[in-house]
């Protein structure tokens, strides 16, 4: 288990990093399974693929945008800091900011969804 962590989080900490993510069940990390008692975030990077199980995870981006990816689901972030990304595989998300909007952009198996500052709205 240490080995993954430290294997996930040393390919983390050569990219920039996106969000983190936060979640009180075990949780896939590009295809490693993540159960960190005592981790209270853990940093993801563009091309992470994030999949939920029994529970729902917090993915929290810099600019204080957080999304909720339910049970069962599984989605990708891509972009770069300044424009986040995540892609729907699978399931669903909720979005949560006073600072931020979700923009949805259809695709044929999966849904992109945008992070972006709600004074690009206005």
């Amino acid at each position: 288990m240490l080995a993954t962590f430290l294997s996930a989080f040393s390919f983390s900490a050569l990219s920039e990093n996106l969000a983190t993510v936060t979640s009180a069940s075990e949780f896939v990390l590009d295809g490693h399974p993540i159960n960190t008692p005592g981790v209270t975030s853990f940093p993801v990077v563009s091309g992470d693929t994030i999949t939920t199980s029994q529970g729902s995870l917090i993915v929290l981006f810099k600019d204080g945008t957080s999304a909720k990816l339910a049970p069962n689901s599984s989605l990708k972030i891509i972009g770069t800091a300044a424009a986040p990304k995540l892609v729907v595989l699978s399931g669903s998300i909720d979005q949560k900011s006073k600072t931020a909007k979700i923009v949805s952009s259809p695709s044929s198996s999966s849904s992109t969804i945008q992070i972006v500052p709600v004074s690009r709205h206005l």
